[in-house]
């Protein structure tokens, strides 16, 4: 995790487009192509290990409150249908739906509200 770059981006005010997509001006569901994108790298444990935990804590040092929402890839995407051949999907996409249709990987609260100086 690069907290620099996350501290960063929090830190900086919207570009334009970031903007215009949040009032859904931009026809884009997939937040990744609009919004940066910081990574969080976990090892790989063998089965029946002890889950790693990442925490971060967050405080808004703005001057106005926030509400928070952090998505998982494909929150905005419909189910596809039981029809939808595996094999189709990339090595990428199959490991990626794995890792959410088992909740390998769950970061809560995903929602939430802040007041100035407030933290969670």
């Amino acid at each position: 995790l690069d907290f620099i770059l996350l501290n960063s981006e929090l830190c900086s005010d919207l570009t334009e487009t970031e903007i215009a997509w949040n009032k859904a001006e931009v026809d884009e569901t997939d937040p990744s192509k609009v919004l940066r994108v910081v990574k969080v790298r976990f090892a790989v444990k063998p089965e029946g290990s002890k889950p790693s935990i990442v925490v971060l804590r967050v405080k808004n040092t703005g001057v106005l409150p926030l509400d928070y929402l952090l998505k998982y890839p494909r929150d905005d995407e419909d189910e596809p249908e039981n029809w939808v051949d595996k094999d189709l999907q990339g090595i990428d996409e199959q490991t990626l739906n794995l890792i959410l249709e088992n909740k390998l990987f769950i970061c809560e609260p995903r929602r939430g509200h802040l007041q100035v100086n407030e933290e969670v």
